[in-house]
C-alpha cells in the first residue's frame, strides 16, 4: 500500500454524460440528479428511453449496464450542496427501493460518506473500509460489507461527489477523494 500512497493523486477522467440522456430505473426519479453522470467508458450506459427494470440483481439503477449496487439508493446531490450527508435520508422509504436482504446494508453509505467527505488526503478504498468498520465494529460484520462500501465509493464517483484514480476499482490500489458538493449541477425539477 505504501508504494501506491507516495504516487501523487491523479483523478481519473471519467466519461461525462448529460443525465438527460442516460436511462435510469423508474426509482431514480425520487431523487434530485446531477446534469452530468460519470462512467468508465461510453459503453457502461444505456441511452435515455431504453427502458430497465427495476431488476435489483443485475442492473445498475443509472445506466443499467453496470452491474447493480449494493446500496439501494443512490445519493442526494440536493442535500450534499447544502452542506449535509448525500445519504443522511436513507432511511426515507420513500426514496429506497431495494430488496430486503440487501436493506440491512443501508447505513453503511452515510458512513462512507463521513470518513471520505473529511478526509484531507485521498483515501485508498480498504482504508475507508477500516476507518469506518473502526467507527462502528457490528457494521464490519454484515454480510457483503466490503462490496456496499465499494459500491458506495463508485456511486459517489458516478454523482460526481468523488474521484478515484483508477478506473478499474481495486480496494487496496485506488485512492478515492470528496470533491466540492456545491460544484455539481442540479437537474431543474420540472
Amino acid at each position: 500500500m505504501s508504494d501506491v500512497k507516495s504516487v501523487e493523486f491523479k483523478a481519473v477522467e471519467l466519461v461525462a454524460v448529460e443525465s438527460a440522456k442516460v436511462a435510469m430505473q423508474p426509482r431514480m426519479n425520487k431523487l434530485p440528479k446531477p446534469v452530468y453522470f460519470y462512467f468508465d467508458t461510453a459503453e457502461q450506459y444505456l441511452p435515455h428511453g431504453t427502458e430497465i427494470d427495476d431488476e435489483f440483481l443485475y442492473n445498475h439503477q443509472v445506466g443499467g449496464k453496470a452491474k447493480s449496487s449494493y446500496i439501494g439508493r443512490m445519493p442526494n446531490v440536493e442535500l450534499a450542496k447544502s452542506g449535509k450527508n448525500p445519504y443522511a435520508d436513507i432511511s426515507n422509504t420513500d426514496t429506497v427501493v431495494t430488496l430486503e436482504s440487501y436493506r440491512h446494508l443501508l447505513p453503511v453509505a452515510p458512513q462512507v460518506w463521513e470518513v471520505l467527505s473529511k478526509s484531507k488526503t485521498p483515501l485508498l478504498a480498504c482504508e475507508i473500509m477500516q476507518a469506518v468498520a473502526k467507527k462502528n465494529a457490528d457494521m464490519s460484520k454484515l454480510k457483503w460489507f466490503n462490496e456496499a462500501v465499494r459500491s458506495t465509493l463508485i456511486d459517489l464517483c458516478m454523482f460526481g461527489l468523488a474521484k478515484r484514480d483508477t478506473v478499474k476499482v481495486n480496494v487496496s490500489r485506488t485512492r478515492f477523494q470528496a470533491t466540492d458538493p456545491k460544484a455539481i449541477e442540479i437537474v431543474a425539477k420540472a
